[in-house]
């Protein structure tokens, strides 16, 4: 007799089984039974090729599976890559979510990963695809290649829409279990929780991020993993942070942590130059999926490397013609504020993005000076950037933003301390932009100190 649990079954009015039993697993094909139990269901088989199939209550067999997969669930305990006070504190949610989707891959759950159209979303999603199929080969889990699937998000914010193209292509009653859903690099704020209330109808939801979040966000997730609720900060990044979680599930790529480092800024970059990480942001406007991405960095680098590079360095010679500087003195020496128009610099949904172009004026000017701030705008938007000196002394994008809102509350807006962004409607553009500027120079004045005498 072959006594399990099924967790899963074949398309078909008489389905094949496939049993996790405390030993492992086991397929169940009928041959003369006319059977369609439920996911879920504890049954007897007489044999592999059945001929008779019951449904039995075993409390003793469902316990004895449960010990298994929580012996084979356990976390890996490895060192941490960043090893600080907010690392640490983070290390045991990352091992709780490390656990639980081991525990959900044994029972055969399917799983989609969404990721934002960045380095740093790539790297993640690379990092936790990769530390799953780790993770069922060497567990010799018969996890059907179709279960694990990936698409890429170009938004911070995760709309109701794309909830519904999730719900639709990965349904939980298709699957008889709730499916996994990761959401990489985006989907923590207030403007993504209507469709965290919709998507988490359907999923398991499993955020990871390392943007300044939403309480209402967070407690919608299943698994949230933010190095902000311990304490970190933004660089701390997304694939930082999904490189431990794949240490801690089966086994994750250093470089993709590295990589996502450099792209987004980190102080914790090991400042070596990897021209995977460009090429990953160049790359993000075409919508690809992680295998092609994987597969570019493996075997293309130096080619798409070479085209980006000369795409950057051609927006950021025309962007600087359109830069104007304000020289801004204190005790602690002079800040620089400067703004540029990116209308005709960039394109939308084209390579560079206005966000690359923008930390190539600010490195030009930390060049010369320690404390810089940058502001880029066109019709509809502003990106912010703060150099680390500058944000060392309290200036902060995210509450220049906040100053904002509180006399235009149509606008939306967030991100890092040091690199933030804001939308808003056309018609106000130049109203938000006279009053961004007064701020950011009133509030750097206050933060550098007074002007010597």
């Amino acid at each position: 007799m072959i006594n399990g649990k099924i967790v899963l079954k074949s398309f078909s009015t008489m389905p094949d089984y496939t049993l996790l039993t405390p030993e492992g697993y086991a397929t169940i094909k009928q041959e003369e039974t006319q059977t369609d139990f439920p996911i879920g269901t504890i049954i007897e088989a007489d044999s592999e090729n059945a001929k008779q199939i019951r449904e039995i209550a075993d409390v003793k067999l469902e316990k004895q599976i449960r010990s298994f997969i929580e012996a084979n669930s356990k976390p890996n305990k490895p060192g941490l890559l960043v090893e600080d006070e907010a690392m640490k504190k983070f290390e045991r949610r990352l091992e709780e979510g490390a656990a639980f989707v081991a525990r959900k891959l044994f029972e055969l759950t399917p799983a989609s990963i969404r990721f934002n159209d960045d380095c740093d979303g790539i790297s993640a999603g690379l990092l936790v695809k990769n530390s799953i199929e780790a993770f069922v080969r060497e567990k010799n889990i018969p996890y059907p290649k179709n279960f694990l699937r990936n698409r890429q998000c170009n938004s911070a914010v995760y709309e109701s829409g794309e909830a519904s193209y999730d719900i639709e292509e990965m349904n939980a009653y298709t699957y008889g279990k709730r499916p996994l859903l990761f959401l990489l690099d985006f989907g923590a704020n207030d403007e993504s929780v209507q469709a965290l209330e919709k998507a988490r109808e359907n999923f398991d939801v499993i955020t990871i991020d390392h943007h300044v979040y939403s309480q209402k966000a967070a407690s919608l997730a299943t698994v949230f993993l933010n190095p902000l609720e311990f304490g970190g900060i933004s660089s701390h990044t997304t694939g930082l942070v999904a490189y431990e979680f794949a240490q801690r599930l089966s086994k994750g790529e250093r470089l993709y942590a590295l990589l996502s480092m450099e792209s987004d800024k980190s102080i914790y970059w090991d400042k070596t130059e990897r021209k995977e990480a460009l090429v990953l942001d160049y790359l993000a406007g075409e919508n690809l999926s992680l295998a092609k991405y994987e597969k570019a960095i493996e075997k293309e680098t130096q080619f798409h490397w070479l085209e980006a590079s000369n795409k950057i360095k051609a927006a950021f010679e025309k962007a600087l013609k359109k830069t104007k500087e304000t020289a801004i003195a204190g005790e602690d020496g002079n800040a620089i504020l400067f703004t540029v128009e990116m209308t005709g610099v960039v394109r939308k949904n084209s390579f560079p993005p206005k966000g690359k172009v923008l930390n190539k004026i600010q490195d030009h000017f930390e060049q010369a000076n320690q404390m810089v701030a940058g502001v880029s705008f066109d019709a509809n938007t502003m990106q912010f950037r703060v150099s680390k000196a500058l944000h060392a002394k309290g200036f902060k994008a995210t509450k220049i933003i906040g100053e904002v809102k509180q006399e235009f509350p149509q606008i939306s807006g967030g991100g890092h301390e040091q690199a933030a962004a804001m939308r808003f409607d056309e018609s106000i553009a130049r109203a938000i932009l006279e009053k961004t500027i007064a701020l950011c120079e009133k509030e750097i004045a206050e933060k550098i100190g007074p002007r010597p005498v």
